[in-house]
């Protein structure tokens, strides 16, 4: 399957994942702000890679970054914190959050994409 572009809105993200599945490959999910990227976050992000064949990333609204981390944030907007993101070659996609507010918005999300992993910094959910 050939992609050519690794920033992808939510409808995308679950059209790819949906393929994928079928081909039987494994995918894991991460998410986050990744307002300020830091050392610790590509390591997280390297680390989930290991695990499966794909890595999707979950990118935050810059709505939601504001909600989450206050004022004057975020120092970088969503799409810049995409493009940083989608340099690193073990980030295979990253989606571009709309802002969301509940949980079930998230795992309705979630469940669409099927992941076999949850990547969290304090571990891995299978």
């Amino acid at each position: 399957m050939k992609i050519v572009n690794k920033i992808l809105n939510p409808k995308q993200a679950i059209d790819i994942a949906k393929r994928l599945n079928k081909q039987n490959n494994t995918i894991i999910l991460a998410g986050g702000c990744f307002d300020v990227l830091h050392f610790g976050h590509e390591e997280f992000l390297k680390n989930a890679k290991k695990q499966a064949d794909f890595l999707f990333v979950f990118l935050e609204s810059d709505e939601s970054v504001k909600i989450k981390k206050g004022k004057g944030r975020p120092i970088n907007s969503q799409n810049l914190r995409a493009k940083n993101l989608a340099k690193f070659s073990f980030v295979d996609f990253v989606i571009l959050l709309p802002l969301m507010t509940k949980n079930e918005e998230y795992d309705r999300l979630v469940t669409q994409i099927e992941p076999d992993i949850i990547a969290t910094t304090e571990k891995l959910c299978m």
